[in-house]
């Protein structure tokens, strides 16, 4: 799960709007308001129908989610800075356009790990006490 609050300054005569809005899917659309497939509808010039997208990675210990920068977008930042694709973190601040985007939080559960194919199963029936060495050792004095 992740959750997005947004502030949009896209009337400087009024007082500017947040909303916050959360999701539990794998890929979230950031962009024009009224394009088709857009969770997150944005009202300002310039926007694309699909300006950003937040995809959930799996990974080695757990997943995370990556935010992507669709249109290559000079002017949108991550916390102050330009980028094409980022890993994103609670509290970091997305901005285009005349709107900002603030990452709430990210809850993701653990990956369900499946036992290695060289393991053997746990037999429920006592197993024999492994051999004893037949080699002497000897004493040391």
């Amino acid at each position: 799960m992740i959750e997005l609050s947004v502030l949009s300054h896209s009337d400087p005569s009024k007082n500017p709007f947040q909303k916050t809005y959360s999701f539990n899917q794998s890929k979230i659309i950031i962009g024009k308001a009224g394009a088709p497939g857009v969770d997150v509808p944005l009202e300002g010039e310039g926007l694309g129908d699909a300006h950003l997208l937040i995809l959930r990675q799996p990974g080695k210990d757990s997943q995370y989610y990556v935010l992507v920068n669709a249109t290559n977008d000079p002017f949108v930042s991550i916390n102050d800075l330009p980028f094409g694709k980022r890993r994103l973190q609670v509290g970091d601040l997305i901005t285009l356009s005349n709107t900002t985007i603030r990452c709430e939080a990210i809850l993701l559960a653990e990956p369900i790990l499946e036992p290695a194919a060289t393991e053997k199963p746990v037999s429920e029936e006592p197993q024999p006490p492994p051999p004893l060495l037949s080699k002497s050792i000897p004493d040391r004095k």
